[in-house]
């Protein structure tokens, strides 16, 4: 049922995109741009370079990739998130409240964001190139060990904006906290292994975005154990339950607008 809306919804998203042809067409070329951007950069680099952080080029071109596709899961998914403060702020969650749907699923359902479509492709092209260029012959488990990071890595971005909208109901004004998740979220494109002490306790534990990349794509390549790679799956239904439980807890909270 769900599944069903969701399918449907996104079908209305493209259809109402479609209606403005050139700047739907503009949007996911500037994407496309934007994400050929980082892989450029990444060649630059390594013009000067033959590592970093222990990292040749094909390997942080695919810990770019598994950025790019957990980043797209969230951002089709859940970009409805975006909306949470002006939900409470202008007292439209009160609309919501009286439906016999749950809350959030109406909020992540009303804003689907179809140029995230563009994120995922880069993601997937890039992991498989790269792995085709490193020779990396994966076996059955290894290539369902990647599909559940890349499923875990999304909902952990996801739970990370799920806790930061939340806090919409006691802060209201949330938009700059998560920008802020953006751009810590961007040092995860790279190893985090170049990065100082504070920043990588950031990404592992207070916003533990190390997990939705980092730490598979290592395992996978074998520089961590799989017991940290495999950590995400945990990492990632924690951090989801700690969300969900702020988002009710929230809800409980709420009051009304009072109009």
């Amino acid at each position: 049922m769900v599944v069903r809306k969701y399918m449907y919804l996104l079908y209305l998203s493209l259809k109402k995109m479609q209606i403005y042809k050139a700047d739907f067409a503009l949007n996911f070329i500037a994407i496309f741009i934007w994400i050929g951007a980082g892989i450029f950069n990444i060649a630059i680099f390594f013009c000067n370079t033959e590592s970093f952080g222990n990292w040749n080029l094909l390997e942080t071109m695919l810990l770019y990739g598994m950025w790019t596709i957990t980043f797209a899961m969230y951002n089709i998914l859940g970009s409805g998130l975006l909306e949470v403060e002006n939900y409470i702020v202008t007292g439209n969650l009160d609309t919501i409240l009286i439906k016999p749907i749950s809350p959030l699923l109406q909020i992540l359902l009303s804003r689907i964001n179809v140029m995230g479509v563009s994120f995922w492709i880069i993601g997937f092209l890039t992991i498989i190139y790269s792995l085709v260029k490193l020779q990396l012959k994966m076996s059955l488990g290894e290539i369902i060990f990647l599909v559940l990071s890349i499923i875990s890595g999304g909902l952990i971005i996801f739970s990370i904006y799920l806790v930061i909208a939340s806090c919409s109901f006691w802060i209201l004004k949330t938009s700059s906290a998560i920008k802020i998740g953006y751009d810590i979220h961007k040092f995860v494109q790279y190893p985090i292994d170049v990065y100082g002490k504070g920043i990588k306790f950031i990404l592992c534990t207070i916003l533990p975005f190390a997990f939705s990349n980092y730490f598979p794509i290592a395992a996978l390549l074998h520089k961590v154990s799989y017991f940290w790679g495999g950590l995400s799956i945990g990492i990632a239904i924690l951090v989801f339950l700690i969300a969900y439980g702020l988002w009710t807890l929230g809800l409980k909270k709420y009051e009304g607008s009072g109009a």
